[in-house]
């Protein structure tokens, strides 16, 4: 069963590079073995993350994110069945929505600065969507 989870959270301290390298690189290769693929937005201090693959799969690696002292408040927006995947070419992509043109975020948001813990957990996989569609996103 093929299952896509979407959840945000905020950062404990401020999101750099340094950050970043320390999430993706184990993840992507954690993912890789696991069949977990999936992209992680972030702003200044907000990550947001939709990860796809088997149930029990994602469920196990949900479990060891929300024990991640690295971020707060991590909160569920979507986990649904669904019947293919949506990210399947990323072990883990990644993007700055910080570089994303406002006006495109605009589409998904009431507010110039998005704010994924207001807005609906479906629309913030619709922009999802809509970044892989046209670009952006950072892969290894």
């Amino acid at each position: 069963m093929l299952v896509q989870c979407l959840y945000a959270s905020r950062a404990v301290g401020p999101i750099d590079d340094a950050l970043l390298q320390a999430v993706l690189e184990p993840s992507r290769h954690r993912n890789t073995a696991e069949g977990i693929t999936g992209l992680l937005c972030h702003t200044e201090d907000v990550f947001l993350q939709i990860l796809e693959g088997g149930r029990s799969e994602v469920s196990r690696l949900l479990r060891r994110i929300m024990c991640d002292e690295r971020h707060r408040d991590v909160t569920l927006l979507v986990f649904d069945e669904v019947s293919e995947r949506a990210f399947s070419d990323w072990s883990m992509g990644q993007v700055s929505l910080d570089t994303v043109n406002p006006g495109r975020l605009l589409r998904f948001s009431a507010h110039h600065k998005l704010n994924p813990f207001e807005g609906r957990g479906h629309m913030m996989l619709a922009m999802l969507l809509d970044l892989r569609a046209h670009g952006g996103i950072v892969s290894r």
